[in-house]
């Protein structure tokens, strides 16, 4: 259940920049369609850029496109399709956990899913799996994950600020076309 609600959490973290997108490519005129109203598209930042009055922001919109094209898009179709959180982990260390985005290599992990339901499904039949022991203490591969309450956290803050920092940008540039008659 706790996967569902992740992969349902990182989809409306997605929805939330298209939308955030299409309100820019509205009030900005950019005249873009289809896959180019996403922030993680180039021709939509460039456009963007392209349609601003002032370049001082240029280094923020260019983090806030790297994070959505680098992080949320990619990360957000691993968890669609890892298909479940690693409950080893979670047992071990009492709450759910999400694989930590540097503990992985994702694009090594789409190829490993061919011919598996799931990423654990794949460890577990290949023997690669490196559990927590109870016993011993071992951590395993704990260190590859971090608490879902922290990751949803970390991401949602990240939607607030660039919901927040494209707001401020649009606005600031109606309001100067509206001084300026134009």
């Amino acid at each position: 259940m706790s996967s569902f609600l992740l992969e349902v959490f990182t989809n409306q973290c997605l929805s939330c920049t298209d939308l955030l997108a299409t309100w820019v490519n509205h009030f900005l005129n950019l005249s873009l369609r289809g896959g180019k109203l996403s922030i993680h598209n180039k021709a939509f930042i460039k456009t963007f850029k392209g349609k601003l009055s002032d370049n001082s922001n240029d280094s923020q919109i260019d983090a806030f496109h790297e994070w959505t094209k680098n992080k949320l898009y990619p990360y957000r179709n691993i968890i669609h399709h890892m298909g479940e959180i690693s409950s080893w982990i979670s047992l071990q260390q009492s709450f759910t956990a999400v694989p930590k985005e540097s503990g992985w290599d994702f694009v090594q992990m789409r190829e490993d899913l061919k011919g598996y339901p799931s990423h654990t499904a794949f460890l577990i039949a290949t023997n690669t799996i490196n559990p927590p022991n109870i016993i011993t203490g071992d951590a395993g591969d704990s260190h590859k994950y971090e608490p879902i309450c922290d990751f949803a956290e970390n991401w949602k803050n990240q939607v607030y600020e660039m919901i927040k920092f494209f707001v401020e940008i649009v606005v600031a540039e109606l309001n100067i076309n509206n001084h300026h008659g134009g």
